[in-house]
């Protein structure tokens, strides 16, 4: 990726990032998302999946973020730690 690009995950060296824990927020997921699914992230690539709590899936961790608006597969959806 390129400095300043519209999308990376690449956090270089010395460059500050903050960390949201809590909040809504917009993203893009690997998986068909519906209401009230939790929300996984890669351990390698910081991507996110859906699936019900307590899935396991390999790679990934679960978060305390839950979808609040359903999409299909590779699109973006709305991501919550208040709506749940």
């Amino acid at each position: 990726m390129e400095w300043l690009a519209g999308d990376s995950n690449t956090i270089y060296p010395g460059r500050e990032c903050t960390l949201m824990v809590s909040g809504d927020f917009w993203a893009l997921t690997t998986t068909a998302a519906t209401v009230g699914q939790k929300v996984f992230a890669s351990l390698t690539t910081g991507e996110i999946a859906t699936g019900a709590a307590g899935t396991t899936m390999a790679g990934f961790v679960e978060t305390g973020f839950s979808v609040a608006s359903a999409a299909a597969a590779k699109e973006v959806i709305k991501i919550s730690t208040w709506s749940k």
